[in-house]
């Protein structure tokens, strides 16, 4: 999706809503990027175990620029939509977008790919088709 389209919306499924709190911000309001990565990485788990029912881990994260800061109070939506699956892999598109509690215009923050494997109770790679 461009963010400069005129009535920008997220796309995919809605995978984990959040709020930013104090405690994930820098000295000047703005949340940590490290902090959004982490909920885009639990957006993606969200995503690759109820495609797969099973348990997955992250094997990769794509370039991701942030395009607009975050600010504590806002809500965090996080969208994921599956597009590419291997033998044992998932390759998940995951958009981030914020607002306000009482907004309506979502703007969004980042978006990356994450890869993810379906792994057994052992942690070894398994066919996706296996569940």
């Amino acid at each position: 999706m461009d963010i400069d389209d005129n009535n920008p919306k997220p796309s995919g499924e809605l995978a984990l809503r959040t709020y930013a709190l104090p405690n994930d911000t820098n000295a000047h309001g703005n949340i940590y990027a490290g902090w959004i990565v982490s909920q885009m990485d639990l957006a993606a788990s969200v995503a690759g175990e109820k495609a797969t029912r099973s348990r997955v881990v992250t094997v990769d994260i794509g370039q991701m620029d942030f395009v607009s800061p975050v600010k504590v109070g806002s809500v965090i939506d996080i969208y994921a939509t599956i597009t590419e699956t291997g033998r044992s892999s998932l390759t998940i598109q995951v958009e981030v977008w914020a607002h306000k509690y009482d907004e309506t215009d979502f703007h969004k923050v980042t978006d990356a790919q994450f890869v993810v494997v379906s792994v057994d109770q052992q942690g070894r790679a398994q066919s996706i088709n296996q569940h």
